[in-house]
């Protein structure tokens, strides 16, 4: 049986950086799933019965999410990742006269049809950071980077085996990469479009925030595991089979707390956070619209605000997240409250400070009382009043 789609899954992610550092980008679990299964939803809803995944980068990883979908795939390795357009090529054997393409990495809510010889487009104004279609009479004529827009190109489209033929044509980008977007101005493909809410490029690590936003409001309530009788749950919480919510808890929904995860004693989750699985919130530990992933513990004497903590990483007590500027800029020049982003593997010790923004490389070590300033390179070992290497 030949594939009916091509998933996009190479690539190594590095704008996520520290999350891919360990793990493909795909692969992600956003609340209690890989992000690929919510790109699996789309194609199986479209009839795909058999996608064909380009892996490379942490391959395993996308294996194994893919496998826990339960859709039969074929997995083929793209040894030299040279962009979307070359991914295309490495699948040609394996698809038949027509099939989806879609890119990995995109979180799509929506389960909107895509017919033959189509792109699915999102109506969402942007400065010019994606890719801006120009249609006429419903159909792509053309493609524009680094211009703004009120339409974005959604990284999904439902081809025809002539599309081979151009991809021939292809000249390497300025990065040296073959990219399929050069080409499909060339295809007369009729425009698909979502809403700007139903679709989310997770290219950010800040992203992984907003997606985790998006999936709280859609996904419904469940109250599965163990809830003492003084532990307070305002509006939409989801408690995961085998979680423990103990007394004096106070849980504010939309949040999720995942399987083997523990909150409290006394402690304060906040609208939009999500508590995976054998994470743990302790005493006195505020969490904010924040995403802890699987085994994460901040125990005790902890704040952590409008940030993503990876897994098993250990908050020695006192650690904060500051999530605002003095200035009241945003930060990044992206959000006004924007905390830190910690990869996996990394210890604080007791009152340490990630001042906003600030990146945290997998298996990095904070020394007690540190002020972290910038971005701290993976495996280091930082003290003091840490403003970068250089």
């Amino acid at each position: 049986m030949k594939c009916d789609a091509v998933v996009l899954a190479a690539g190594k992610g590095t704008r996520l950086w520290p999350f891919t550092e360990t793990q493909a980008k795909p692969a992600i679990k956003i609340i209690d799933k890989p992000l690929i299964h919510y790109v699996l939803d789309f194609l199986k809803a479209n009839g795909v019965e058999k996608p064909c995944i380009i892996v490379n980068h942490c391959a395993e990883d996308v294996i194994s999410a893919v496998e826990s979908y339960g859709m039969k795939a074929r997995f083929v390795r793209q040894d030299e990742p040279k962009g979307t357009g070359h991914a295309l090529m490495v699948a040609e054997k394996y698809v038949g006269d027509r099939f989806i393409v879609a890119n990995g990495d995109v979180l799509l809510t929506s389960n909107v049809t895509l017919p033959e010889n189509s792109i699915l487009l999102v109506e969402r104004p942007h400065n010019g950071e994606f890719g801006t279609p120009v249609l006429k009479n419903g159909v792509l004529v053309d493609m524009r980077e680094k211009e703004r827009g009120d339409m974005i190109n959604g990284g999904v489209y439902h081809l025809r085996d002539e599309v081979f033929n151009h991809l021939a044509d292809l000249e390497p980008s300025p990065r040296g990469e073959y990219e399929i977007t050069d080409i499909l101005p060339k295809l007369g493909l009729r425009a698909v479009t979502v809403r700007g809410d139903q679709w989310l490029d997770v290219g950010r690590p800040w992203d992984l925030l907003s997606a985790a936003r998006i999936l709280l409001s859609r996904i419904p309530e469940r109250r599965d595991g163990e809830i003492e009788p003084r532990a307070t749950l305002k509006g939409k919480v989801i408690v995961s089979e085998g979680a423990e919510v103990r007394n004096g808890a106070y849980i504010k929904g939309p949040a999720y707390i995942g399987s083997g995860a523990t909150v409290g004693p006394n402690a304060y989750i906040r609208s939009y956070s999500v508590i995976q699985e054998n994470a743990r919130v302790g005493n006195a530990v505020e969490i904010k619209a924040s995403f802890l992933m699987d085994g994460a513990h901040a125990s005790h004497l902890s704040y952590v605000g409008d940030s993503v903590i990876g897994r098993d990483v250990n908050f020695g007590a006192g650690t904060i997240t500051a999530n605002l500027r003095f200035d009241d800029k945003p930060v990044l020049g992206v959000r006004r409250k924007m905390g830190a982003f910690v990869g996996d593997s990394v210890k604080t010790g007791v009152h340490v400070s990630l001042m906003p923004g600030v990146r945290v490389g997998s298996g990095a070590w904070i020394f007690p009382g540190s002020i972290v300033y910038s971005d701290v390179p993976s495996s280091a070992k930082v003290s003091g009043i840490y403003r970068g290497s250089s």
